[in-house]
Parts: structure tokens; C-alpha cells; sequence
């Protein structure tokens, strides 16, 4: 209990107090303590004070600057920032703000920060010795380590090492923490951030400072329950309680994911968002209608969760069936050559590892392991099942593998490695420095074991036997069947001739028929219908998981929601993204455990919802300061921070919150004292305040979003999962790792992989902690061994995969070489280019500008048209002629039969209507002469069609109003016909009008960029109708910063990468100000893949006349966005509109996006 004020004292660097400060301005002095953030102390210095009636200088003041040291005696020590001086002329001070002696971890970074890594600069590569020849770690980094342990394998310690004269002691340490292991890669980050906003929320822990003694204490999640007996309420202590809610913290809805994508489709019905409405399921929220229905949807989503997850399952396994039959190979291990190329050394490593895998896939199957001399010994050697021969049972090993018995299989590589591979191994071995005449020779039925092959290979197989027997047709018959005749085409040699007689037999027989068993035809028929009946299979559940997806929709008929009630759901929907990398997809996942990985991470995403769907509760309470009555002073050493109080709302409503933050003067006998509680987090687990102090960054370092890192990875045991059984479910360890061991790739480190398995696989399971390597030997390991298809979608790896296939592709089909540096030589050594190819694609393009000279020589030249193989243009010596379309000339230019240059234009019977005398009568039309061909005064009444008037000289009365015609004089006539006309094109005008298209015009802002992960942008839409734009944009400016030199009364749309949304702004007396985009009509965007199927199926990706778009995402490629404009009414009969969705039908095969009804679409395609 604190009963007289506490003194301050200026402190050197190293703590030790230089002096009091006697010029404090005691009522000034403010200290608040906190658990999420550093400790602020802040008071008033004056620098002259008055003692015994004389004015001195108080102690210290003149040192009181930047980074200069405060103790508060009993508290702390604090580091001071740049004080203010205050000086109205007759009383100088300074204002001093510090903070707790631990914002020194804020002031030093550390450089590239890795841990467990398994990269050459993750820290515990670089402790001495740690490292083994093959660059993997033999211990790893643990949270602490004891003083009586190496703590060079201790996190903290290697954090402290930053922070000389900081120290750790093993009691200040919760021992639940020592062991937690963490992978971490920070790049270059502050000490204070690193342990409060990193390290904190992964392990669960707070660390605490202390600041006299410079020491850090760290807490478990475990040891925060600390409850007492104090109470506070308004009858008591109480002055004021403040209840505040952060509503922008409250979200209904996420767009979930974990680490390297991982998504959770599988368990959501096809959609990656979920949802919780319950807080919201209430009046007036919700009609109680509306609350039946809701609940009677989400019943059913709950229900038939499991039901969906199981077709996931059983379309991924019956997919990876279809995969496996269609790309099989053989191991490349069995290609026994290679083993020639070795030495001893080499080819005994080899065997090792293919022995070890063997072994490993035993273990794998055995559900009870045995060893000698037993598990526990580190050097054991499992005992594998023996026959009554003593020999070991492969057969039932492979009988179990074939049955999946393991989960995942293994069959094929078993079989291989016993069969081929380690019999072709110890084959080479015998045969070392043997003459080649008394070498054994390897096995290699492998070759035509066709149980081996999948279908495309097989496919292979059977078209490149076909061309051989195609060549070898002529040696097809036996030798005693040939005639005389026969043999004597062949010289009479038999011996010659039998030699291609039996590479023909071998072929044919090799290719065998379809009846014919352990035949390629055989075989590949069977494949053929395994595949088809699997095809068959997949979509019938395919087709099931559709109906679940269709169903679960809000739109699905049964639920009965209306269109208003389906506007209330929406608007309810609050979104934000959520992801968790401590759920992840690795390399080793497939796609069946894949939906395993889905599993967690959408019950922690459910969980996490549930906590942000709803108001949470912060409470602040102004009270009575209980340090300074003498009443409550046994209250006051429970009266800290971390400890629970009851805090009383109301008489009969109390609730239990943590103290976090306090507020108060520890110099004076203050009367008051601010107090600041956890946020108690009401959720599906119930209600606790851990996830606001622990899962939460500090207060230094917040971030804008929901993330949490990989805080609960798995401990060690955890950790220590089965890759091997993984990798072999797929090609992975069949042909890749097959391909290192055996060396047929260029340089490989056989005794890295051996060491791989050998002494990091025990009793069937990798120690995935023990795999650690540099970024090469990974990217070598991933990208140059194993099968493209098994590498992780996401990794880099794998992008610059797909983007070397992609510039293959580019530079095959057409993309310039200085697009792609690719250049494909063709000649006529190394290319068989089809005639029927040169015809199509040259002679027929080719045109006069492509020869290289543009002079061409002939008698006669005739020009043939296209379209109907007549001739159109000759040329002969100086005369051309033109053609029509029957042959007939009707222009010629040049030099005549007589030698006479003319130029003659004739009409369709041959009569010349221009020739060397100039136009003739014949080519005349009507409507050809012109008031401008007439000479003036030239024509009479006598000439003209209709009757006139004359004055008394014969001349024409001008006025128009005088020309007659049957009926009377012209101009009633005309009177008449105007309004007649007016009346109709007025008519006709509002028909126009109504049915004139709407050209729908989608554009992005993206232009010529690279659009990559990071890229921003927008996608508008512009509206034409009648060459006019209707519902215009404010702005074509769009950008995330504003236009140079506005003017007032300018817009523009701003890229808000923060909100991710686009952002009307108008410029107005300087400053850009938010503007609402109110568009007249109602835009929504859809999205489809590259494959054209539709992504938003239940509701618009977003809405608006203009949308935010990032890079990432676009998948596979392309994104296409399509956009719904919802128009005016149009008044349409029922028949003129189907016809109308007919046409827009039509013009939407073409892409077109002209629309004349009330729905109208566009397309936008991104790459």
C-alpha cells in the first residue's frame, strides 16, 4: 500500500540515479502501466524552486534530455523522449513524456531473422557445430533453455544477445514454455515488435519487464487465471463506468485461408466464405419468419457437412486413380544402365537407400513393429516378416500395400525396387572389374512388364511399335514360307534376313491383341476401361456434390427465402479476410489429406467467427483510489495488472474482467484512479478474455487485419509426421527420389539421400524438424527430380515452372523471340515439315509484298478472285482489264487493238458507256446531270413537267408557292405532307429510342502492366446508347494517388488498397474530399476461370459501377469478369423479349456486349 508519495530520480543509462528531481510539479505526474504496451510516465519539471525563501536552480533540470534515464522509486525505470520547454517570461519548465525501459528492444533491430529455417542464415545453423556434413541441424531452437542446458539453442537468449545487460532467469520463464518450437522468418525487425507482436501471439504467452533489474519474464496463456476477491462497483469505489464497442471489428463474414493457399471448398460446400449470423438472428434484425428459415439453412449446412467432405474425399481419390493410370512410368531406377556409370562407393549407397526404402515400406504396413535390439536403441534394425523358409515375405507386404493397407499405397515401388533395382544393383556390383565376356547380365523384363505403363505411355508404346512394324512389313513371314522369288529379293540370305524377321516378332509379339494376356494391347485395353469406369464413377459424385452445393445455396427453393429476405442476409453480411498459416497444405499433402488440412482450418476459421460476429465489450471505470484508503489496503496487492476484479454494472449484474491498464498519480495522495479491462471475448467456447491479450499483436504493431501466424505449430512430437508415407503415395519417390539415388540426372549427392533415409527416418517416419538444407538443394530436390505434378501449386518453384512451360509454349505457337528468348531453328535436317502444311500455311498466305523482289514475269497475268475462282484483274503487256463476277470486262485501261490508248467502261450487255471520244449517251443514267452542268438561262416552261407561272415577259415567278401540281398549288400539298412526316419521324424517333442498344463497355485500369500478385487496379463500366454515354462516370482518372494540378469541382477514383474498395473523391478549396458514386443503374460483377466455369454462383463477387481488384486474384492464368447492368424498365411485349434474350444470347457466343433489354452483360478478360 502506498502511503506517502513516490520520488523520481534522473537516472545515468545503466539505471544508477544521479539525483532527485526536487523541481517535479508533483500534481502533474501521471503513471499508466499496461500488459500490451510499453509503461508511459509524464510530468512537469520546473527549473527553479523555491528553498528556505531563496530561488535555486532544481537538481538535474539542464540534463533532462533525449534518451536520458527516470526511475519512478518501487516501479520502474523509464527512458525519457525529447522534452518540451515552457517559458511565459516568468517561470521556465519542461514537460517530460517517458516510456518503460523496455522500448530499448524497440531501438535495436535484428538483421534477417530466421529460425529453424533449415536455410545456411537460420540461427541454428549458425551455432558452432550444430551443423553435420550433409548441412542439416542436429539440434533445433527452442523457446528457453535452462542455465544448466545450452542455451545457444535458446530463443530468448539469442534475442538478449542484442540487449547487453538485459538478462533471463529460469524462474521468471513459465516452464510450459521452454520446449515450444518455432519456425520463424521475419526478415529485418525490431527486438520490442519481434518478442510482443511475433513471438507472443504464436506461443501464447505475455512478456512482462522488468525495469529496475532489467530482466524479462514471459507467462503462459496456462498461468493467467488469477483470480481475487476484490469488487467495484458504485457503491463502493466506483465513479464512472464506460461501455464501449469497436463495431468495425465486427464482421459476420470471412473469405478464409491458410498458409500456401489452402483453402477450405471441401468442407463449404464449394465457397471459401463462411458465415454467422447469430447475433443477429433476433428482432428487429430479423423477422421471426425469417429466423425459422435461417436456422432451417444452416441446419442443413451443418448436417450434411460431413456427407460433402466424404464425396471431396472420394472425388479426390478417384481422380488420383484416373492420374496414376494415365501417367505411370516405370521407376527410373530400373533403367539398369546407368548403374555401369558408378564406382564401388557409389553403387553401394545406392543400394543402401533402396534396401532402407524397402524396409521402409515394410514398416509402413506393419501395424506391430519389431526390432533388434529393440525400439528404443538408437542404431535398431527393424525384423521383417520371414517365411517358413527363413526368407522374407515380400509377397505379403506387397499384398498390403496393393490394399492400400497403409492409407496410401506403395505397390509399384516396392515391386520395382525388389524386383529391378536392387538385384540390377548387386548385379553391378559383382561385375566390377570382370571381363564383359564374364559379366552377368541385368535384368530387364521391366521393359516390357507392362502392368508398369500407364495409358499414355502405353499409348506411346503401342504407336512407336506400330511405325517398327510398319517398316518391318516386309520381313513379316517366316523364312520357310518366303517363295523362291521372295528369297531371291533378299540375296537367298536367311541368316540376313532373320535377323529383321525376328526384331519383327519381337514388335508383334511385344504388342500382342487385345485377347492376348500380359500383351501391350491386352493391358491397354484394360487400362482403358479402369480409367472409363472411374471416369463414370467420378461423375456420379461429382454430380451428388453438385446437388449438395445447389442446395446449400440461400437460393435453393426449399429454404423459401424471398427476394427481401435475401436483401436482409446480405445486408447483414459483413466480410473480411481471415487466414491462419498455421494451417497449411505442404508439398508431401495429397489431395485426399489435403481435405484433412481443409478440416482445421475451417474449424478454427468457425471458431474465429464467432468470436467477431458479435459486439465485444471494453470497460473503463473512473473510481476512487483503493492504494490510498486505508479500507481497502487488503485489497491492494491483488489490485495489479493480469488480476481479475468483479466490476458491478449494475445491483443485480456484475461482471469478471482482467485490470490491463491503470491511470494515476503514485506522487501524491491522489484520490483517483482510471482503470482499463480486458475486452472478455463472448464466442462458440465460451466467454474468456485470452484472445484480446494474446492473439492479438501489442499495440506497437498492429496490424489491419485478421491473420495469425504459425503460433500453434505442432510440437515436436507432432512434427515427427510420416513424409515418407506421403512422398510414396505419389510419383514422388517412385521416379523422383528414385532419380537421385540413382544418379541418372546429372551430379547428384547419392549420399545425401541415403543419409535421408537412413538416419532421419526412424521406424517408418521422417522427422520433418531433422529436413533442413539450403535454398538450392531444395529447389534442385523439387524442380529437377520430382514430377511436376506433385510440386505445390503455390511455391516459387512451381511459378517459375509453369512460367518456363508457359514461354515454350509461347515461343511454339507464336510469341516473338524477344518476348519469350526462345528461337526454334527448323531446317530440313532436323524438321519434317508436311506438304499439305506448306500449302495451307504459305503458299496460300503469301502475298506480293512477302517475296523478297516485287517484279514478277509473264505473257499474261490473270488476277483469280477468292470467292468465286473467276477471273477479277489481267494484265497484258500495256492493257489491264477488269472483270465482273460473270466474267464479262467492263473496264479496260490501255493500249487498244489498234494500238490506241483509251480507257472504255462498259455496262453489263457490253454497250460502251465511255470510250476514247469521251461519255456517251448510253452513259447517262438518270440522276446523273446536275444543276452545276446546266448553263444558266438555258431552260423553259416547255421543259418542265409541271405547270408554272410566267410573268407578262414569259419569265418564271420564283416564289415556290406558285408551282402547281394536280391537285392544286404545291405548298398545300407540302403543308400537308410536313406535318404528316413530322408526326411519324416522332413516332419513329420514340421506337428508335426505345429499342436503340446498349453497348456495355467493360475496361480496367490495369493498361500494358505485368499484372502480378501485388498489382492494384479497378474495373469500370461505360454505357453507350445512340453514340451517347447514359449513367456517365465522374472520372476515367483512376489511382492510389490523386491527379497533378486539379482543378475545383474535379473527380477522381481513388485506389483504397487499405479498405480494398474504389473510392470517389472531388477536389474542392484544395482538398480531396470523399464523394458517394451513385450510379442510376446497378452493377454486378461475376467472375469465371479459365475454364469458363462460373465462380460466384450464389451472390456478385462485388457491386458497383466501379470495382477494386488486386492480382492475386487471378488463378491459373486468367480471371474473367462478367458484369450484370440492371437497366431502366423497358416496356417489351413477352414475345419481343424472347427474342430480344435470344439475340443477346447469340451475341454473347461472340463476346459481344451489346444488350437492348433490361439485363444486359460484359466481359472482361484478365491475364
Amino acid at each position: 500500500m502506498i502511503l506517502t508519495g513516490k520520488k523520481i530520480y534522473l537516472c545515468n543509462i545503466d539505471g544508477t540515479p544521479i539525483t532527485v528531481l526536487n523541481g517535479v510539479d508533483i500534481p502533474s505526474v501521471n503513471y499508466n502501466p499496461h500488459v500490451k504496451d510499453y509503461d508511459t510516465l509524464s510530468f512537469t519539471v520546473d527549473k527553479y524552486i523555491i528553498i528556505n525563501g531563496e530561488q535555486i536552480k532544481s537538481n538535474g533540470y539542464e540534463l533532462l534530455g533525449l534518451y536520458m534515464y527516470v526511475m519512478l522509486e518501487d516501479y520502474g525505470v523509464f527512458q525519457m523522449q525529447q522534452p518540451s520547454i515552457n517559458n511565459d517570461g516568468n517561470k521556465e519548465s519542461k514537460s517530460i513524456t517517458a516510456y518503460s525501459r523496455e522500448k530499448e528492444f524497440e531501438d535495436k533491430d535484428f538483421e534477417n531473422f530466421k529460425v529453424n529455417m533449415g536455410e545456411k542464415d537460420s540461427q541454428e545453423q549458425l551455432i558452432d557445430g550444430n551443423v553435420d556434413e550433409l548441412g542439416f541441424a542436429k539440434n533445433f531452437i527452442t523457446f528457453y533453455k535452462s542455465k544448466s542446458s545450452d542455451q545457444r539453442f535458446s530463443l530468448l537468449n539469442i534475442i538478449l544477445e542484442k540487449m547487453p545487460g538485459w538478462s533471463i532467469s529460469d524462474e521468471d520463464i513459465d516452464p510450459i514454455l521452454w520446449d515450444k518450437k518455432l519456425s520463424l522468418d521475419e526478415g529485418n525487425v525490431n527486438l520490442y515488435a519481434l518478442l510482443t507482436s511475433i513471438i507472443a501471439p504464436k506461443v501464447e504467452c505475455l512478456f512482462l519487464f522488468d525495469t529496475i533489474n532489467r530482466k524479462v519474464k514471459a507467462i503462459s496463456k496456462e498461468s493467467l487465471d488469477r483470480e481475487t476477491n476484490i469488487f467495484i462497483g458504485f457503491r463502493n469505489l466506483a465513479k464512472s463506468i464506460d461501455i464501449t464497442i469497436d463495431e468495425d471489428s465486427v464482421y459476420t463474414r470471412f473469405f478464409c485461408q491458410g498458409d500456401n493457399e489452402l483453402r477450405l471448398e471441401d468442407w463449404n460446400y464449394g465457397d471459401n466464405r463462411i458465415f454467422d449470423l447469430s447475433y443477429f438472428m433476433t428482432e428487429p434484425y430479423m423477422s421471426s419468419e425469417l429466423i425459422r428459415k435461417v436456422k432451417k439453412w444452416v441446419s442443413w449446412r451443418d448436417d450434411n457437412r460431413n456427407d460433402y467432405a466424404d464425396l471431396a474425399r472420394k472425388s479426390a481419390d478417384i481422380d488420383d486413380k484416373i492420374i496414376e493410370l494415365t501417367n505411370r512410368v516405370p521407376n527410373d531406377g530400373d533403367y539398369y544402365k546407368q548403374w555401369d556409370d558408378m564406382n564401388e562407393e557409389s553403387l553401394k549407397q545406392n543400394l543402401k537407400y533402396y534396401n532402407t526404402l524397402l524396409t521402409s515400406l515394410q514398416v509402413s504396413v506393419d501395424d506391430n513393429p519389431t526390432y533388434t535390439p529393440n525400439k528404443d536403441d538408437p542404431n535398431r534394425e527393424y525384423i521383417p516378416w520371414k517365411k517358413s523358409d527363413g526368407t522374407i515375405d515380400h509377397d505379403k507386404y506387397l499384398l498390403l500395400l496393393y490394399d492400400l493397407a497403409n492409407g496410401y499405397g506403395g505397390y509399384y515401388t516396392y515391386y520395382e525396387v525388389l524386383n529391378y533395382i536392387v538385384p540390377n544393383i548387386e548385379i553391378a556390383i559383382k561385375n566390377l572389374n570382370l571381363p564383359d565376356d564374364n559379366k552377368s547380365d541385368y535384368i530387364k523384363t521391366y521393359e516390357t512388364n507392362w502392368e508398369l505403363y500407364g495409358l499414355t505411355e502405353l499409348q506411346n508404346k503401342q504407336k512407336e511399335y506400330e511405325n517398327q512394324l510398319d517398316i518391318l512389313k516386309d520381313y513379316a513371314k517366316d523364312w520357310n514360307d518366303l517363295t523362291d522369288e521372295e528369297k531371291a529379293k533378299y540375296l537367298n540370305n536367311e541368316d540376313s534376313y532373320n535377323i529383321k524377321h525376328d526384331e519383327y516378332k519381337k514388335y508383334k509379339d511385344w504388342l500382342g491383341s487385345e485377347n492376348t494376356k500380359d500383351t501391350l494391347l491386352y493391358t491397354l485395353k484394360k487400362v482403358k476401361a479402369e480409367i472409363d469406369s472411374l471416369n463414370t464413377e467420378l461423375a456420379k459424385v461429382n454430380e451428388r456434390r453438385i446437388s449438395y452445393v445447389k442446395q446449400a445455396s440461400m437460393n435453393h427453393e426449399s429454404y423459401g427465402f424471398t427476394k427481401n429476405d435475401i436483401f436482409v442476409i446480405n445486408s447483414l453480411f459483413h466480410d473480411t479476410d481471415y487466414q491462419n498459416t498455421n494451417i497449411l497444405s505442404t508439398s508431401v499433402d495429397t489431395t485426399i489429406t489435403m481435405i484433412d488440412r481443409e478440416k482445421e482450418l475451417f474449424d478454427d476459421s468457425v471458431s474465429k467467427l464467432s468470436e467477431v460476429s458479435q459486439p465485444q465489450f471494453k470497460f473503463t471505470v473512473s473510481m476512487d483510489n483503493l492504494l490510498r484508503i486505508p479500507e481497502f489496503k487488503d485489497w491492494v496487492d491483488d489490485f495489479k495488472l493480469l488480476n481479475y476484479v468483479r466490476l458491478g454494472i449494475r445491483d443485480d449484474y456484475s461482471v469478471k474482467l482482467r485490470i490491463v491498464s491503470m491511470s494515476w498519480n503514485p506522487c501524491d495522495i491522489t484520490l483517483d484512479i482510471t482503470v482499463e479491462f480486458s475486452s472478455m471475448i463472448t464466442s462458440r467456447s465460451g466467454r474468456n478474455d485470452l484472445t484480446d491479450i494474446l492473439q492479438t499483436e501489442n499495440n506497437r504493431g498492429s496490424k489491419n487485419s485478421i491473420s495469425i501466424g504459425t503460433g500453434n505449430s505442432k510440437d515436436e512430437e507432432e512434427w515427427r509426421t510420416n513424409l515418407l508415407q506421403l512422398l510414396i503415395k505419389s510419383q514422388i519417390f517412385k521416379q523422383s527420389v528414385g532419380n537421385i539415388a540413382s544418379g541418372t540426372t546429372g551430379e547428384v549427392d547419392t549420399a545425401y539421400i541415403q543419409q535421408l533415409v537412413s538416419q532421419y527416418i526412424k521406424t517408418g517416419k521422417i522427422d520433418v524438424s531433422q529436413i533442413t538444407g539450403d535454398e538450392a538443394k531444395f529447389k534442385k530436390f523439387f524442380t529437377d527430380y520430382m514430377d511436376a505434378d506433385y510440386i505445390v501449386s503455390n511455391t516459387t518453384i512451381t511459378k517459375s515452372l509453369r512460367a518456363d512451360v508457359a514461354t515454350i509454349r509461347n515461343a511454339i505457337t507464336g510469341t516473338s523471340s524477344s518476348e519469350t528468348n526462345i528461337t526454334l531453328n527448323l531446317n530440313a535436317n532436323n524438321a519434317k515439315i508436311d506438304s499439305a502444311l506448306v500449302k495451307s500455311l504459305i503458299s496460300e498466305n503469301i502475298t506480293v509484298a512477302d517475296l523478297k523482289t516485287h517484279i514478277a514475269t509473264a505473257d499474261v497475268i490473270t488476277l483469280i478472285s477468292s470467292g468465286t475462282g473467276s477471273p477479277s484483274i489481267a494484265f497484258k503487256d500495256a492493257t489491264q482489264q477488269f472483270y465482273d463476277s460473270n466474267g464479262n470486262v467492263r473496264v479496260q485501261i490501255g493500249q487498244d487493238g489498234n494500238g490506241d490508248f483509251n480507257f472504255i467502261v462498259k455496262n453489263g450487255d457490253k454497250t460502251a458507256l465511255f470510250d476514247e471520244n469521251g461519255i456517251t449517251q448510253n452513259g447517262i443514267p438518270n440522276g446523273t446531270i446536275i444543276n452545276d452542268m446546266i448553263s444558266d438561262k438555258t431552260i423553259n416552261k416547255d421543259k418542265l413537267s409541271f405547270n408554272v407561272e410566267t410573268d407578262d415577259n414569259g419569265n418564271l415567278v420564283t416564289n415556290i408557292n406558285n408551282i402547281y401540281t394536280k391537285d392544286g398549288k404545291w405548298i398545300n400539298e407540302y403543308t400537308t405532307y410536313k406535318e404528316s412526316t413530322e408526326n411519324s419521324l416522332q413516332n419513329l424517333n420514340s421506337k428508335v429510342d426505345k429499342f436503340s442498344p446498349y453497348n456495355i463497355l467493360v475496361f480496367d485500369s490495369f493498361g500494358n502492366q505485368n499484372i502480378e500478385d501485388n498489382t492494384v487496379g479497378a474495373i469500370y463500366v461505360r454505357i453507350m446508347k445512340n453514340g451517347e454515354e447514359v449513367d456517365p462516370l465522374k472520372s476515367t482518372y483512376f489511382s492510389s494517388t490523386p491527379p497533378d494540378n486539379p482543378s475545383d469541382g474535379d473527380f477522381y477514383y481513388y485506389l483504397d488498397s487499405d479498405n480494398k474498395k474504389v473510392q470517389l473523391k472531388k477536389y474542392i478549396n484544395g482538398l480531396w474530399v470523399n464523394q458517394t458514386d451513385d450510379p442510376e443503374y446497378q452493377y454486378n460483377f461475376y467472375r469465371r476461370d479459365n475454364s469458363g466455369n462460373l465462380i460466384d454462383k450464389d451472390s456478385p463477387y462485388a457491386s458497383g459501377k466501379a470495382i477494386y481488384v488486386e492480382g492475386n486474384i487471378i488463378t491459373d492464368n486468367k480471371i474473367v469478369f462478367e458484369v450484370e447492368v440492371n437497366l431502366p424498365d423497358v416496356d417489351i411485349n413477352p414475345t419481343d423479349k424472347s427474342e430480344i434474350f435470344a439475340y443477346i444470347d447469340k451475341k454473347f457466343e461472340d463476346l459481344d456486349m451489346i444488350a437492348t433489354e433490361d439485363e444486359a452483360m460484359g466481359y472482361l478478360n484478365l491475364r
